[in-house]
Order: C-alpha cells, then structure tokens, then sequence
C-alpha cells in the first residue's frame, strides 16, 4: 500500500516541473445602454419584455 506522504510527495514534484500558465484576462467590452423603464433588478421582467417584443413582431410579419 503506498503511502500518504509519498503520494503527496510525487504530485508536489510533478507540480514545480509544470511551466507556469498565463493569467487569463478578459477585455471589457461596452454592450450599450439600458431601455428606458426597465429596471435591471427585475432580470426576469426585463427578458419577458423583450421577449414579448419579439413575439409582436414576428406576428405583424405574418400578416
């Protein structure tokens, strides 16, 4: 049976020969502004809104 400490040794060693990765980073990116009267604390309002929309739309392009 082997051992805790030689277990906890071989990934010690393996983990200092592993080249070290790059930090990942992200670019902010701006996603514009926010439709007037909607409250982005009501995230579920907001997605009905929108969704509610599109529905509308989509049946005016039927007719």
């Amino acid at each position: 049976m082997i051992e805790v400490h030689t277990l906890r040794s071989v990934g010690l060693a393996t983990r200092e020969s592993t080249p070290q990765a790059k930090p990942y980073q992200v670019t902010p990116a701006a996603l514009g502004g926010v439709m007037p009267g909607i409250d982005l604390d009501k995230a579920l309002q907001l997605a009905t809104a929108l969704e509610d929309e599109e529905i509308i739309r989509k049946l005016l392009l039927r007719k």
